[in-house]
Protein backbone atom coordinates (compact mmCIF):
# COMPACT_ATOMS: atom_id res chain seq x y z
CA UNK A 1 0.00 0.00 0.00
CA UNK A 2 1.21 3.49 -0.82
CA UNK A 3 -0.26 6.35 1.17
CA UNK A 4 0.51 9.88 0.04
CA UNK A 5 -0.75 12.37 2.59
CA UNK A 6 0.74 15.18 0.51
CA UNK A 7 -2.44 14.98 -1.58
CA UNK A 8 -4.47 16.16 1.39
CA UNK A 9 -2.57 19.42 1.27
CA UNK A 10 -2.60 20.09 -2.46
CA UNK A 11 -5.24 22.80 -2.18
CA UNK A 12 -2.76 24.95 -0.30
CA UNK A 13 -0.15 24.96 -3.07
CA UNK A 14 -2.23 25.92 -6.10
CA UNK A 15 -2.77 29.59 -5.29
CA UNK A 16 -0.88 32.04 -7.45
CA UNK A 17 2.35 33.42 -6.08
CA UNK A 18 2.04 37.24 -5.93
CA UNK A 19 5.81 37.76 -6.21
CA UNK A 20 8.41 37.00 -8.82
CA UNK A 21 11.89 38.36 -9.51
CA UNK A 22 14.23 38.35 -12.47
CA UNK A 23 17.25 39.98 -14.11
CA UNK A 24 16.48 41.59 -17.48
CA UNK A 25 18.67 41.94 -20.58
CA UNK A 26 20.15 45.16 -19.22
CA UNK A 27 21.24 43.29 -16.08
CA UNK A 28 18.75 45.15 -13.90
CA UNK A 29 17.13 43.23 -11.07
CA UNK A 30 13.35 43.53 -11.12
CA UNK A 31 10.57 42.40 -8.82
CA UNK A 32 7.08 41.59 -10.06
CA UNK A 33 4.67 42.46 -7.25
CA UNK A 34 0.96 41.80 -7.90
CA UNK A 35 1.06 43.12 -11.45
CA UNK A 36 3.57 45.93 -10.86
CA UNK A 37 7.20 45.62 -11.98
CA UNK A 38 9.75 47.48 -9.86
CA UNK A 39 13.38 47.87 -10.87
CA UNK A 40 15.16 47.51 -7.53
CA UNK A 41 18.86 47.10 -8.47
CA UNK A 42 21.02 48.18 -11.40
CA UNK A 43 23.13 45.01 -11.22
CA UNK A 44 22.19 41.35 -10.74
CA UNK A 45 22.10 40.16 -7.12
CA UNK A 46 24.46 37.47 -5.87
CA UNK A 47 21.48 35.48 -4.65
CA UNK A 48 17.75 36.01 -4.13
CA UNK A 49 14.84 34.04 -2.72
CA UNK A 50 11.11 34.60 -3.04
CA UNK A 51 8.46 34.24 -0.36
CA UNK A 52 4.74 34.89 -0.36
CA UNK A 53 5.10 38.40 1.06
CA UNK A 54 8.67 39.46 0.27
CA UNK A 55 11.78 38.97 -1.83
CA UNK A 56 15.08 38.72 0.04
CA UNK A 57 18.42 39.10 -1.71
CA UNK A 58 22.13 39.79 -1.48
CA UNK A 59 22.91 42.63 -3.84
CA UNK A 60 26.03 42.90 -5.99
CA UNK A 61 28.01 44.17 -2.99
CA UNK A 62 26.69 41.43 -0.63
CA UNK A 63 24.38 43.86 1.17
CA UNK A 64 21.38 41.93 2.46
CA UNK A 65 18.08 43.55 1.48
CA UNK A 66 14.37 42.80 1.55
CA UNK A 67 11.76 44.01 -0.93
CA UNK A 68 8.35 44.20 0.71
CA UNK A 69 5.25 46.37 0.32
CA UNK A 70 6.81 48.11 -2.68
CA UNK A 71 9.95 49.18 -0.80
CA UNK A 72 13.53 47.95 -0.44
CA UNK A 73 14.97 47.87 3.08
CA UNK A 74 18.60 47.16 3.95
CA UNK A 75 18.95 44.56 6.69
CA UNK A 76 22.73 44.61 7.09
CA UNK A 77 25.90 45.38 5.13
CA UNK A 78 28.03 42.45 3.99
CA UNK A 79 27.32 40.40 7.12
CA UNK A 80 24.77 37.82 5.99
CA UNK A 81 26.27 34.46 5.06
CA UNK A 82 23.04 32.48 4.62
CA UNK A 83 19.35 33.25 4.32
CA UNK A 84 16.12 31.38 3.71
CA UNK A 85 12.60 32.50 2.90
CA UNK A 86 9.24 30.86 3.58
CA UNK A 87 5.72 32.13 3.05
CA UNK A 88 5.71 34.22 6.23
CA UNK A 89 9.29 34.35 7.52
CA UNK A 90 12.76 35.39 6.42
CA UNK A 91 15.60 33.78 8.34
CA UNK A 92 19.15 35.05 7.95
CA UNK A 93 22.49 34.11 9.43
CA UNK A 94 25.32 36.53 10.17
CA UNK A 95 28.39 34.64 11.34
CA UNK A 96 26.68 32.20 13.75
CA UNK A 97 23.91 34.61 14.75
CA UNK A 98 20.47 33.75 13.38
CA UNK A 99 17.55 36.16 13.23
CA UNK A 100 14.11 36.06 11.68
CA UNK A 101 12.03 38.77 10.02
CA UNK A 102 8.39 38.18 10.90
CA UNK A 103 6.14 40.82 9.37
CA UNK A 104 7.66 44.14 10.41
CA UNK A 105 9.55 42.65 13.38
CA UNK A 106 13.16 41.47 13.45
CA UNK A 107 13.68 38.82 16.13
CA UNK A 108 17.08 37.57 17.31
CA UNK A 109 16.80 33.81 17.74
CA UNK A 110 20.31 32.82 18.78
CA UNK A 111 23.76 34.36 19.03
CA UNK A 112 25.41 31.00 18.39
CA UNK A 113 23.59 28.56 16.14
CA UNK A 114 24.70 26.19 13.42
CA UNK A 115 21.60 24.03 12.95
CA UNK A 116 18.06 25.15 12.26
CA UNK A 117 14.98 24.30 10.19
CA UNK A 118 12.56 26.83 8.70
CA UNK A 119 8.86 26.35 7.99
CA UNK A 120 6.28 28.83 6.78
CA UNK A 121 5.49 30.04 10.31
CA UNK A 122 7.83 28.08 12.60
CA UNK A 123 11.59 27.75 13.14
CA UNK A 124 13.26 24.95 15.10
CA UNK A 125 16.86 25.64 16.12
CA UNK A 126 19.61 24.58 18.51
CA UNK A 127 21.17 27.36 20.62
CA UNK A 128 24.76 26.37 21.37
CA UNK A 129 25.25 28.98 24.10
CA UNK A 130 22.23 27.81 26.07
CA UNK A 131 22.53 24.13 25.08
CA UNK A 132 18.83 24.23 24.29
CA UNK A 133 16.61 23.17 21.41
CA UNK A 134 13.96 25.81 20.73
CA UNK A 135 11.01 26.74 18.58
CA UNK A 136 9.99 30.15 17.27
CA UNK A 137 6.33 30.75 16.44
CA UNK A 138 4.28 33.96 16.23
CA UNK A 139 6.82 36.17 17.98
CA UNK A 140 7.61 33.77 20.82
CA UNK A 141 10.64 31.56 21.47
CA UNK A 142 9.79 28.33 23.32
CA UNK A 143 12.45 26.10 24.87
CA UNK A 144 11.67 22.50 23.89
CA UNK A 145 14.66 20.55 25.17
CA UNK A 146 17.79 21.18 27.21
CA UNK A 147 20.81 19.08 26.32
CA UNK A 148 23.84 18.58 28.53
CA UNK A 149 25.71 16.92 25.70
CA UNK A 150 24.52 16.19 22.19
CA UNK A 151 25.88 14.30 19.25
CA UNK A 152 25.30 14.82 15.55
CA UNK A 153 22.96 11.82 15.59
CA UNK A 154 20.88 13.40 18.40
CA UNK A 155 20.36 16.50 16.35
CA UNK A 156 20.39 15.44 12.71
CA UNK A 157 18.02 17.68 10.79
CA UNK A 158 17.93 15.24 7.90
CA UNK A 159 16.70 12.43 10.12
CA UNK A 160 15.41 13.66 13.48
CA UNK A 161 14.09 17.21 12.95
CA UNK A 162 11.49 18.21 10.33
CA UNK A 163 9.26 21.25 9.80
CA UNK A 164 6.48 22.22 7.45
CA UNK A 165 4.08 25.15 7.19
CA UNK A 166 2.99 25.60 10.81
CA UNK A 167 4.24 22.46 12.51
CA UNK A 168 7.53 20.95 13.63
CA UNK A 169 8.39 17.45 14.80
CA UNK A 170 11.52 15.85 16.18
CA UNK A 171 12.93 12.81 17.95
CA UNK A 172 14.69 13.84 21.15
CA UNK A 173 17.68 12.26 22.86
CA UNK A 174 15.37 9.86 24.74
CA UNK A 175 13.91 8.55 21.49
CA UNK A 176 10.55 10.26 22.02
CA UNK A 177 8.63 11.63 19.05
CA UNK A 178 7.46 15.15 19.86
CA UNK A 179 5.36 17.61 17.90
CA UNK A 180 5.33 21.40 18.12
CA UNK A 181 1.99 22.73 16.91
CA UNK A 182 0.17 26.02 17.53
CA UNK A 183 2.89 27.11 19.93
CA UNK A 184 2.76 24.02 22.14
CA UNK A 185 4.84 20.86 22.41
CA UNK A 186 3.62 17.38 23.24
CA UNK A 187 4.93 13.79 23.23
CA UNK A 188 3.27 11.55 20.66
CA UNK A 189 5.35 8.39 21.11
CA UNK A 190 7.62 7.43 24.00
CA UNK A 191 9.54 4.91 21.86
CA UNK A 192 11.48 5.71 18.71
CA UNK A 193 9.36 5.68 15.57
CA UNK A 194 10.50 4.12 12.31
CA UNK A 195 9.76 7.10 10.07
CA UNK A 196 7.90 10.41 10.16
CA UNK A 197 6.94 13.22 7.78
CA UNK A 198 5.27 16.59 8.31
CA UNK A 199 2.75 18.65 6.33
CA UNK A 200 0.33 21.49 7.02
CA UNK A 201 -1.42 20.82 10.36
CA UNK A 202 -0.24 17.24 10.04
CA UNK A 203 2.37 14.69 11.10
CA UNK A 204 2.38 11.14 9.70
CA UNK A 205 4.53 8.39 11.18
CA UNK A 206 5.10 4.66 11.58
CA UNK A 207 5.39 3.69 15.23
CA UNK A 208 7.57 1.04 16.83
CA UNK A 209 4.84 -1.58 16.22
CA UNK A 210 4.73 -0.81 12.48
CA UNK A 211 1.35 0.96 12.79
CA UNK A 212 0.68 3.95 10.56
CA UNK A 213 -0.61 6.98 12.45
CA UNK A 214 -1.45 10.60 11.69
CA UNK A 215 -1.47 13.56 14.05
CA UNK A 216 -3.87 16.09 12.56
CA UNK A 217 -5.03 19.39 14.06
CA UNK A 218 -4.16 18.32 17.58
CA UNK A 219 -5.46 14.73 17.46
CA UNK A 220 -3.77 11.41 16.70
CA UNK A 221 -5.44 8.76 14.54
CA UNK A 222 -4.41 5.18 13.76
CA UNK A 223 -4.82 4.92 10.00
CA UNK A 224 -3.65 1.37 9.34
CA UNK A 225 -2.20 -1.48 11.44
CA UNK A 226 0.50 -1.90 8.80
CA UNK A 227 3.04 0.60 7.51
CA UNK A 228 2.58 1.96 3.98
CA UNK A 229 5.30 1.37 1.42
CA UNK A 230 5.79 5.13 1.02
CA UNK A 231 4.41 8.37 2.38
CA UNK A 232 5.49 11.96 1.88
CA UNK A 233 5.22 15.35 3.53
CA UNK A 234 5.77 18.85 2.27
Amino acid sequence: MTFIFLLLNIQFSIFAQPFSAYTDLRQRFNVFDNGVVSSVEGLPPIDFKIGRTAVAYLDNQRVFKVFKDGMVNTVNDMMTSQFAVSDNLILYKSSNIISVIDGSDVVLLSRLCERYALGDSVVLFYDINRSSFNAYYQGKITELETFLNITDDDFSFDKNVKVSDNIGAYINYNGELKVFFNGESQVLESQRVQNFQVGRNMLAYVDINNMFKIFYNGHTFTIDPFAPKKFYGR
